[in-house]
């Protein structure tokens, strides 16, 4: 692997690293500040210019930008491509969960969805706080 791929190899990670934070921070918000609505109105939380749409623009650029690193994972070695694998499940999973959450309204999936972020968080930090690339 030349310089170039190593430099480019570390961005996407601390990318997805980055987005998972701010993704954490308008979750908190959204959970905060913002009322999912009762009924057959719960598309009205996906409208522009609420905290819960920027919360989901941020979750489909992370889920993108995973899948993106998975591909290019495989060439770097067998114990990124695990834990880019893991963090791309686990970022699927939360998206599911809070799909579910403003469908359902039960707070399970709320819960579920802050695990699953932190165990993608959990992921991306190992590839990027690993000694080599």
């Amino acid at each position: 692997m030349n310089n170039l791929e190593k430099t480019t190899s570390k961005k996407l990670p601390v990318s997805i690293l980055a987005l998972l934070v701010l993704e954490f921070i308008f979750g908190t918000l959204a959970g905060l500040y913002q009322e999912i609505p009762d009924g057959v109105a719960r598309f009205e939380v996906y409208k522009p210019a609420g905290i819960i749409f920027f919360h989901v623009l941020i979750a489909t650029a992370l889920l993108v930008l995973a899948t993106l690193f998975v591909i290019r994972s495989k060439r770097v070695s067998k114990k990124v491509f695990g834990a880019s694998i893991g963090g791309l499940s686990c970022i699927v999973s939360a998206l599911v969960s809070g799909v579910l959450f403003v469908q359902t309204g039960n707070d399970i999936f709320s819960f579920t969805m802050m695990l699953f972020g932190v165990g993608g968080l959990l992921s991306y930090a190992q590839i990027v706080f690993q000694k080599q690339l």
